[in-house]
């Protein structure tokens, strides 16, 4: 078994290397228009939202929970499709937080349903991954099914790709953390396809940036492990899901952060 595990990180971080390296191929072009920002919510989902991240930060989580749900009942009065995805996203963030993974899921699915109507795949793709990761290892089955129809929104986002590939990333960086190192490899082979076809790429300096750090620090191969400096963000060295929930840091709301991935 120990041997499985390491020829998989093995396995993780040779891609993960040739990846960044093929990247940096297609970052030699010129710099195009920058995507289009995530839809936002409106200013009243927004404030409450703030204010769930306040309590959150303070382990407030029990208020935080409400305030999400007081954000999903201004939204769906205001008809507001995007408020309504975030504060779906927040609520699922608090309940993985309290231990409550059976409602964690159903809240991610709220929000992937909310993000599918509002036309967002970076979203979609965000809650999707989560969901499936919750559902592994005891129902993989029902997980596969989200990760398959994650891949597809994936490859067909053509309005957002580069906000797309992050969200694979992180999909890719929290499978390789929970040891789903096959499901990390899937994830960053499509997160490499899908940051190649965007169309737009406003962040293109900072990327090419990036790679060229990535490339100058990463030392991974078929046969070596990673180097521990700045490689390790790309190939962290898994960690095991720690026992007390409570503890484990929220990311923060749509409304509080540059994009709804952080």
């Amino acid at each position: 078994m120990k041997g499985k595990v390491v020829i998989g990180r093995n396995k993780t971080c040779f891609l993960t290397g040739l990846l960044f390296l093929a990247l940096g191929a297609g970052w030699a072009d010129n710099e195009s228009p920058a995507e289009p920002a995530e839809p936002k919510p409106s200013a009243p989902v927004q404030q409450t939202l703030e204010e769930s991240d306040r309590l959150s930060l303070a382990n407030q989580l029990e208020k935080a929970l409400q305030a999400t749900e007081q954000a999903a009942v201004l939204a769906r009065t205001e008809k507001d499709t995007a408020g309504r995805a975030c504060a779906n996203r927040s609520r699922a963030l608090v309940l993985q937080a309290l231990g409550h993974d059976d409602a964690a899921i159903s809240a991610w699915r709220d929000t992937a349903s909310a993000w599918e109507s509002a036309g967002d795949g970076p979203g979609l793709i965000e809650a999707l991954s989560s969901a499936g990761l919750l559902l592994m290892p005891e129902k993989s089955a029902e997980a596969e099914n989200l990760f398959t129809r994650m891949l597809s929104v994936a490859s067909g986002e053509s309005r957002r790709p580069l906000a797309a590939a992050e969200k694979l990333h992180a999909a890719a960086r929290s499978s390789y953390n929970r040891r789903y190192f096959d499901l990390a490899a899937r994830f960053w082979a499509a997160m490499s396809v899908t940051w190649r076809s965007r169309t737009s790429s406003g962040r293109t300096a900072h990327w090419r940036a990036a790679s060229t750090r990535m490339r100058s620090s990463i030392s991974c191969n078929s046969g070596a492990r990673c180097a521990p400096t700045r490689a390790a963000s790309i190939c962290p060295t898994p960690s095991r899901p720690s026992a007390d929930r409570s503890r484990r840091p929220l990311k923060r709301s749509c409304a509080s952060s540059r994009t709804c991935s952080r």
